[in-house]
């Protein structure tokens, strides 16, 4: 089972790999030993194919993530040979799952690219517009659950930006520290200090 997901927002990337990671232990490998992770930028086809070959430990399948192939230099001299693996694949869950993470947008003219963009599970992850990110912002402090004012999440935003990975930590924090919902003060205390920190 293939799976591409890409994008400027590499956080909800994560997220969205790690849901599969997790529903993967829960069905199929609760002790994890048949997840493998692979650099990309660095690997070549040997590492690939080796990977994609070799039986799972006590389960039927693995579950393989192959980060930022498209940084790796060597791609174009065997990038045929891995398409022509794909074009293979029957695609289903009895299949090994996996998951092409590409922590920004791909060259478009690349032939990978465009044969990964077809999958049936292919997802590129923009950075959240300044509303989608208010929402994205006051869903995870719902989850607490937390409520953050209007003015206080105004202020977030500004001092964060949609650094989805920075974001969430802070989310985390202020959620954990604050008694009540979140205001301006809870949001200069500890997110402004922090800011400080890094200045200096």
């Amino acid at each position: 089972m293939l799976f591409f997901y890409y994008g400027q927002d590499s956080f909800r990337a994560n997220q969205k790999v790690d849901a599969i990671k997790t529903k993967f232990k829960d069905k199929v490998d609760p002790s994890g030993h048949n997840i493998q992770t692979l650099d990309g930028e660095l690997m070549g086809p040997d590492d690939f194919f080796q990977a994609v070959s070799v039986m799972g430990f006590l389960a039927d399948k693995k579950l393989i993530i192959v980060k930022n192939i498209f940084d790796n230099k060597k791609l174009k001299d065997w990038q045929d040979t891995l398409i022509k693996f794909i074009d293979k694949q029957k695609d289903t869950p009895e299949e090994n799952y996996i998951i092409f993470l590409q922590s920004s947008k791909p060259d478009s003219r690349l032939k990978l690219y465009k044969r990964l963009s077809k999958l049936k599970f292919s997802e590129e992850f923009e950075a959240l517009g300044a509303n989608q990110l208010k929402t994205w912002v006051k869903n995870q402090f719902a989850k607490y659950p937390k409520a953050i004012s209007a003015a206080a999440l105004e202020l977030l935003i500004s001092y964060v930006g949609n650094n989805l990975w920075q974001m969430n930590q802070e989310i985390n924090k202020l959620a954990n520290f604050a008694k009540d919902d979140i205001g301006e003060e809870d949001i200069k205390t500890l997110v402004q200090a922090k800011l400080d920190k890094n200045i200096r």
